[in-house]
Parts: structure tokens; C-alpha cells; sequence
């Protein structure tokens, strides 16, 4: 169970490497994908899908994403499978490498893409007989660019915000208490001649408050606990 979550984890966490990225540009038709002619060689490749350009030899699969055929050997090889893609995030996200698996009649394969990041678009095609290495510089392997409202770089979403209504509401009483007992206290001194805690504006109010509180909840909740208490309903 612990290895079945923990594959999960990993393919959501795959998917979650290209939110930043724009690869809408990249797909092409299997039956028209990128190629590259040296001498009586061609390459053909798609970016994360099929190619079907080539008949016979292991190209007759159908997930095969690279193959090549050559004028003067008979047969097409594949290089790798759709389903056997493993990808990394280059250093300083310059771009994407994918790497894919595959089996030309016994000999196995391999195809490398390696995504740049670039303004311009180029590509380099090297083949060692085993392994198909295609570098391919184009800006869909640039991170996106963020939202301007969402940068927190950008200067005009660093205006300070104004007070909320609340913050408002709690400023003005704070300062209506502060002069509350401020003004009330030396009036209650002077005026009435009040010593110690009867100073304080109202005292037998405030001191009254919180039965008085106290007595309104019991009001508000006695029609559920009359029952309770023996009391019978009024009609």
C-alpha cells in the first residue's frame, strides 16, 4: 500500500513539474512530426507523442516517439516509447531534458530531448548508433512569464492597502474609551468629590454589566429550557 501511494505521490508530482511551463506550440501530428536529414538518414520525433512516419522494423508500434530511416538500409528503427518517458528540470530551469526507452529488434534504444530555454528556435540532431540526442532550443522551454497582478516584483502591487471598516470601527472606540475615562475620572474627582473606584464614570453600570448580560442570555434561551425546568408552556 505504502508503494502504491508513494507512485501516486511521484506521477502527480511529475505532473506538476510543467504547471510553469507552455508546451501548446511544441505537439505535432504523428504523421507530420520534426525532422532532420543527414546525408540519407532522416529523423523523425514528436514532443511527448507518436510519430508515424516510418512502416516496418520496430517503428511498427504505436507509441513510438523517434525513429529513423535511411535510404540505403532497409527498415526503420524507433529509438523510444511515449510510455517509457522520464524527464528532469535542467540547473537554473535553462530547460527540460526527457528521456525516453526503446527496443529496435534486440538492441536497445534510447532517444534524449532536451528542451532549452531560448527566444530563438534551433535544433541539433546526434545520433552515436544507440542513442538519438536531440537538442532543441525554443521558448516554450522558458518558464511563463507570471501574471502581472500576481508578481510580487511588480511596484503596483505594493500599494499599502487602506483600513478595513473594522479596523476603522476599532480605532474610533478605542479612543472613545480612552476619553471616556480620561475626561469622566477627573470630572468625577473634582466635581463630585468621588474618591477610588466610584471615579469611574457610570461605576454601578459598568459593575452591573456582565449580571445584566448574564440575565438577557438566560431570557433569550428560556423558551428551550422551560420544559426542562418544569415549567409548562404558555397558550
Amino acid at each position: 500500500m505504502f508503494i502504491l501511494w508513494f507512485s501516486l505521490f511521484l506521477e502527480f508530482s511529475k505532473a506538476d513539474d510543467f504547471d510553469d511551463y507552455d508546451f501548446s506550440d511544441l505537439k505535432k501530428s504523428p504523421s507530420n512530426p520534426y525532422q532532420y536529414k543527414q546525408q540519407a538518414t532522416t529523423y523523425s520525433w514528436n514532443f511527448r507523442a507518436p510519430v508515424s512516419v516510418g512502416k516496418g522494423g520496430s517503428c511498427d508500434i504505436d507509441d513510438c516517439i523517434a525513429e529513423s530511416t535511411s535510404t540505403y538500409i532497409m527498415g526503420c528503427h524507433c529509438y523510444g516509447t511515449v510510455g517509457s518517458e522520464k524527464h528532469k528540470i535542467l540547473a537554473d530551469d535553462k530547460g527540460i531534458q526527457f528521456t525516453y526507452e526503446g527496443d529496435d529488434d534486440g538492441s536497445p534504444k534510447s532517444f534524449v530531448y532536451k528542451l532549452i530555454c531560448s527566444k530563438d528556435e534551433n535544433q541539433d540532431v546526434t545520433d552515436d548508433g544507440e542513442t538519438l540526442t536531440v537538442v532543441q532550443e525554443h521558448p516554450a522551454g522558458c518558464k511563463k512569464s507570471p501574471d502581472p497582478k500576481d508578481d510580487p516584483k511588480n511596484p503596483k502591487n505594493n500599494k499599502k492597502k487602506g483600513l478595513s471598516f473594522g479596523s476603522i470601527m476599532l480605532i474610533i472606540f478605542s479612543v472613545l474609551l480612552v476619553l471616556y475615562f480620561a475626561a469622566g475620572m477627573p470630572l468625577m474627582y473634582f466635581a463630585f468629590k468621588k474618591r477610588g473606584i466610584e471615579m469611574i464614570p457610570f461605576v454601578f453600570f459598568w459593575t452591573s454589566l456582565p449580571r445584566l448580560v448574564i440575565e438577557g442570555v438566560k431570557v433569550l434561551i428560556s423558551p428551550c429550557t422551560n420544559k426542562a425546568r418544569g415549567f409548562e408552556e404558555m397558550k
